[in-house]
């Protein structure tokens, strides 16, 4: 399933995977506007908009939607696009897409070791482009305490990843920044200055994505 996000010690075609602090420190390091954010030039003078439904089903995430969304804003700011929360009675609208905050269905906590899909995008219909991705919020919030990670901001990375595998080509992973394939803790604070970002030219198809959208 294309977008799928995984704890795991390896890399497996495009899935995105988590995992103990290893050489990602280095690639992290060598990335500053993947983590501080996309460079100006990238950024479009008038952001496209992109509504979105944080659609929560996991009472124990309540407390952290709020700095959640902010930090999702945020992310996507730093790539010239503007965020929008909607709600269900808005579904429809244009250019509205669903993240579905739930628990994994085996209620299986993370572990370090194995390989442990965190969040994923569901398929399109009738070969249509998907527009509805689910975060697995019980094991983000078991690996935010395994290794000490904000989970707000955690949760906001995963669902900012999926997000963009809505929006962005097949192709979208890279190696350093907020779509590449294989995470460690040391991405993101303490660890790191700042929450990793999309790169460039990810900000470019991310705006040109939804100025196509909105002319459509």
């Amino acid at each position: 399933m294309r977008g799928r996000l995984r704890v795991s010690v390896r890399l497996c075609g495009s899935v995105l995977m988590l995992f103990v602090p290893v050489a990602a420190s280095v690639a992290h390091a060598a990335s500053t506007a993947a983590t501080n954010g996309t460079s100006a030039s990238a950024v479009s003078p008038v952001m496209p908009v992109m509504n979105v439904w944080l659609d929560n089903r996991d009472a124990s995430m309540t407390r952290y939607l709020a700095s959640t969304r902010t930090f999702v804003a945020e992310l996507f700011h730093r790539a010239g696009v503007h965020i929008t929360w909607v709600s269900e009675a808005a579904a429809g609208a244009t250019r509205e897409v669903t993240v579905t905050l739930a628990p994994s269905p085996d209620r299986r906590p993370t572990s370090n070791g194995g390989a442990e899909t965190l969040g994923f995008t569901l398929p399109g219909q009738h070969g249509a482009r998907s527009t509805t991705a689910r975060v697995l919020s019980d094991r983000v919030s078991a690996y935010a305490e395994a290794h000490r990670i904000n989970l707000a901001e955690l949760l906001a990375c995963v669902v900012a990843h999926e997000l963009g595998h809505l929006l962005l080509p097949v192709s979208a992973h890279a190696q350093y920044g907020l779509m590449q394939p294989v995470w460690s803790p040391r991405l993101f604070p303490p660890f790191a200055p700042g929450l990793p970002g999309f790169l460039p030219w990810q900000a470019t198809l991310l705006q040109r994505r939804l100025s196509d959208v909105s002319a459509n």
